[in-house]
Order: C-alpha cells, then structure tokens, then sequence
C-alpha cells in the first residue's frame, strides 16, 4: 500500500509503500520524524476512515497544510496496529514519575486560586507530540501493563533471550510501580533507571512491549533505534526486529545507523539455504535462520533533495537484491570522505 504526502515540513512531496520491514534514512532535518509521527497518528485513527483520521490528526492540526494520498483502499490502514517508540523514549523512563508528581503539586497549588487546574496543565502539555504522550502514558500504565502476556511471552521465548541479550539483562518493577534493572549474571542488584545507562533507559518501552503487549499484526515504530547503543548492540537490534519481522510483527524505523543497515545487509546476504559456504558461515558467526531476511520483506527509503524546490526533500527508494544487500549511497560517501581525508593527512595523498 503506497503513502503519497505533499507539503509536510521540509518534505516537498514524497512516496512510500508499507511492508513487514519500513526503514528511512538520511541526514538530520530531512523529513524523517515529520513521515514517523504522521504515519502514527493516520494508523491509529484509521478505523474512522482516512478523512476522519486526517481531521483528528493533532500533528495536521498543528498548523501544517498537508496532503495525503491513500494509493489504494484506505480500510488496509485498520490492519496495521502501532505502537510507537519516540527519540525522547530516554527521558520518558526517566523522568515520567517526576513529572506525574510535579503535577500533582501544581494542582494542590491551584485549588486554592479560582484557576482551572485542568485547562492550565493542558496548555502545558499541548506542544507535546502524541507519540511523547504515549511513551510517557505507557510507563505511567506499567503497572497495569505487565499483567498482560505477548505473543513472545506466550510462544516464542527466543525472541525475549535475543532482547535480553541486547539489554544484557531484564527489567522488573518494584513494589512502587518503579522501573528496575536487574544484569545478567546478578540477581541479587537491581538498579532504578537513575542509576542505569543511556541504554537501559533507551530500551524500557521495547522491553515492556515484547514481553507484555506484542500481537501479529502489529507495527512497531522506532524513532532512531540506534539511540546510545555501542555499535555491537546497534547490529544485535537490527537482529531483533528481522526475527520480530518473521514473527508476525510489522517494524518502521528510522536510522542514521551504518552498522544497522549493514547488519541487515548481511541477514539478506546469508539467506540462501543451498549455499553450504554461507550455511558454514552463518554457524560459525552465530546466526540462526529466524533472523534472516528476504528483499521483498524490506522498503528502504533516504531522504534526499527535492529538486524541483529548493530546501525540500523526498524520499529515494532503495534497490534491494538478495546478491547485493540494500543499496544506500548516502553512508558510503561519508565514510569514504573521511577515509580520504586521512589518507591525505597521513600519507599526503
């Protein structure tokens, strides 16, 4: 299904098709998180039909005169079921408990004036995004949450070793609904997200999603996945959502991620079954076949320069083979820009 938008921020007018595996790259302002959001808000609201999702969107509403085309019946939109995952996923987990107090002191504050507590905090909350709403509204719901079992936990309990062997360790919640991070190899330490790393912070609503909320049919969408993951843990990501992928789950990334893409690059290049070099291959680096991928299960887009307007972008869509892997250009000439410069300075060439 084909995704037409014109005239949203920076992008002039661009086009993209759903599919098990969406990614967009490209460099910073460019577009991406405007498609993200968009897309989000059009899913959610899709049961009420295109034009009412359109009208209910608070991103369209924010001032932005947007178009968007539905390149085939718009009642597919109700199939897809997102759960968004926000660039500002870190300072949600951390700060949400915070926040939710604060306010409660607000609201004691004014009581005693002749304000209305409600309206006051709403224009706080008002320039928001919806997906940071519902990052913050999702660890503020963890306690009822975690009552619920995932496809994974029920099912496919390798997909949660994989994660926690990305996390290198598993969440908990305390006795006071607070997040704790218990590691690997040491049961009796649990810390608070306070005392964690960026890493652990960055993970805590994929976390809570796969072990208690995950169902086929799902779309997960990452903003930036490579958030403050060491370039090891940026490849195990790209692992987990192929495996994701070929459990029924719909992924939607965005990523400036060399080390992801061509992670993913290696999971199409692996995927031939009768090569027995590769079968080798795979089992000595540890691959398991759930991981891998074809290229009919991937649309790959990078923002690029619209040129028929100056300061707009669009989207590029990738070639993708299984002998060649996807072809981004973008990563390529910058590492190759930064090889030549030192080549230069070391060996003035």
């Amino acid at each position: 299904m084909k995704i037409t938008l014109k005239n949203l921020g920076p992008i002039k007018e661009a086009e993209f098709e759903l599919g098990d595996f969406i990614i967009i790259c490209g460099r910073n302002n460019t577009g991406k998180t405007y498609i993200t959001y968009l897309l989000y808000e059009l899913l959610r609201k899709s049961a009420h039909g295109l034009d009412a999702a359109i009208a209910k969107s608070a991103f369209l509403r924010g001032g932005y005169n947007a178009e968007i085309y539905i390149g085939s019946d718009d009642s597919r939109l109700i199939e897809y079921k997102p759960f968004i995952v926000s660039a500002e996923r870190t300072g949600a987990a951390l700060f949400q408990r915070e926040v939710d107090f604060t306010r409660s002191k607000v609201i004691d504050l004014l009581k005693e004036t002749d304000l209305n507590p409600k309206e006051l905090l709403g224009r706080f909350t008002a320039d928001y995004p919806t997906p940071v709403k519902h990052n913050i509204d999702f660890v503020r719901d963890l306690p009822n949450i975690v009552n619920k079992e995932s496809i994974f936990a029920r099912q496919y309990p390798e997909v949660l070793r994989a994660f926690s062997d990305l996390l290198g360790g598993d969440y908990a919640l305390n006795q006071t609904g607070g997040v704790e991070y218990i590691p690997d190899g040491n049961t009796s330490v649990s810390l608070s997200l306070a005392e964690s790393s960026s890493t652990v912070r960055s993970l805590v609503n994929i976390g809570f999603y796969l072990r208690h909320v995950a169902q086929p049919g799902d779309l997960l969408m990452v903003d930036e996945p490579e958030l403050n993951l060491h370039p090891e843990n940026q490849r195990k990501v790209a692992r987990l959502f192929a495996l994701l992928v070929n459990h029924g789950i719909r992924v939607f990334i965005t990523t400036h991620s060399d080390y992801l893409i061509r992670e993913l690059n290696t999971l199409l290049l692996l995927n031939k079954p009768d090569d027995e070099r590769l079968q080798a291959v795979m089992q000595r680096e540890g691959y398991q076949a759930g991981e891998l991928l074809k290229p009919e299960q991937l649309r790959v887009y990078m923002t690029a320069e619209d040129v028929t307007a100056q300061g707009s972008y669009t989207l590029k869509a990738a070639d993708i083979s299984a002998e060649k892997g996807i072809a981004l250009t973008s990563f390529d000439d910058t590492i190759e820009e930064m090889n030549r410069i030192q080549d230069e300075i070391i060996w003035g060439e």
